[in-house]
């Protein structure tokens, strides 16, 4: 569950009335709920913060996308607490 009330009150006294983007890691492959949204939302009835647009760069991922890219990842300064690597 996201909480958009503490985030929310930061974003308005930031950007008072401004547009923002928002980037969300989110995957259409993960489950049902998201396999229904859209790439890019911005309709009211979409985003759970009016003043967002919400992307998913990554929406249309497969897991074997994610699998090739955590190679390069092994470079990067990752907690590993803060990550699961699955087998496939």
């Amino acid at each position: 569950m996201f909480k958009t009330g503490p985030i929310t009150r930061v974003i308005n006294g930031l950007y008072r009335n401004q547009q923002i983007l928002t980037f969300y890691g989110i995957r259409k492959s993960e489950s049902v709920s998201r396999s229904k949204y859209n790439r890019i939302e911005d309709d009211a009835e979409s985003v759970k913060i009016q003043q967002q647009t919400v992307a998913s760069p990554i929406f249309f991922w497969k897991d074997i996308d994610i699998k090739n890219l955590m190679p390069a990842c092994k470079s990067c300064n990752l907690r590993k607490s803060n990550y699961t690597i699955e087998k496939f």
